[in-house]
């Protein structure tokens, strides 16, 4: 896929970075949601930042044919404080899809508790008019290897 200049320029980091051989095995899209407005929003995505940006997270995750403590770095491109995507590296075959999911979900609920424990949280509390209820939601991704747009012919070439 290509991107032009009116897409993200964390998701170009990225791709520049998979494209220089760095094994990127995860991609993930922050959204903050129901917040009461763009500067809280951006406020809290500051301190997810400064919780989770680069900070080895170790989390016990339990699956009916998996349980073990699993650790996951997620990093952000250039370190943009208010940026909703990050990434990380697992090794190939180590750690199930499932587990980094149940794992960053854990990440995240404690993150969130954290961060409406601060001055930012209790701000969006005292805001009258507002429940405080605003929350996470992510997307986890993963990067193509190969970067090949699929054509109606491709597939005509393949199995012809």
């Amino acid at each position: 896929m290509e991107q032009d200049e009116s897409q993200s320029a964390q998701l170009n980091e990225i791709k520049t970075r998979i494209r220089a051989g760095i094994p990127i095995t995860h991609i993930l899209n922050i959204k903050v949601s129901k917040e009461p407005n763009n500067a809280i929003g951006n406020q809290i995505q500051r301190q997810f930042f400064t919780l989770l940006n680069q900070v080895p997270q170790t989390r016990t995750v339990a699956l009916p044919n998996f349980t073990g403590n699993i650790q996951i770095t997620w990093e952000t491109p250039g370190n943009i404080q208010t940026s909703a995507y990050y990434y990380t590296q697992i090794p190939f075959g180590t750690i199930t899809d499932r587990v980094v999911a149940l794992h960053t979900k854990q990440v995240f609920s404690n993150i969130i508790y954290s961060i409406k424990q601060t001055s930012v949280g209790q701000a969006i509390r005292d805001m009258e008019g507002y429940n405080g209820q605003w929350g996470i939601s992510f997307f986890i991704s993963k990067p193509l290897t190969y970067e090949m747009p699929l054509r109606d012919d491709f597939f005509t070439d393949i199995f012809s």
